[in-house]
C-alpha cells in the first residue's frame, strides 16, 4: 500500500514554515490577437481574458512557470499577505 505522507513541494514547506504566504497579482497587457495559440491558452488558463484584466494566485512553481511563459503579455506584482 502507498504511504500517505504530505507532498514535500515548495508550497507545502512554505506552509509549514508559518511563514507569510506571497500572493501573486497578474495583468494583461497586451491583447491576446496575433499570439501563438499555447500561450493564449495559457493565459486563459491564468483566467486572463481582456486587456487589464487583473488575477491573483498563489506564488507557487506552477503559476511561476506559466507566467515566465509569456513575460511579454503580461505584468506581475508580488504581495505579502500576513
Amino acid at each position: 500500500m502507498p504511504s500517505r505522507r504530505p507532498k514535500k513541494g515548495a508550497a507545502s514547506r512554505r506552509r509549514q514554515a508559518g511563514a507569510a504566504a506571497t500572493r501573486l497579482k497578474i495583468t494583461l497587457v497586451r491583447s491576446l490577437i496575433g499570439l501563438h495559440p499555447n500561450h493564449v491558452k495559457t493565459l486563459q488558463a491564468l483566467g486572463l481574458r481582456k486587456i487589464r484584466a487583473t488575477v491573483e494566485h498563489d506564488d507557487t512553481p506552477s503559476i511561476r512557470g506559466m507566467v515566465a511563459r509569456v513575460p511579454y503579455a503580461v505584468r506581475v506584482e508580488e504581495e505579502k499577505s500576513a
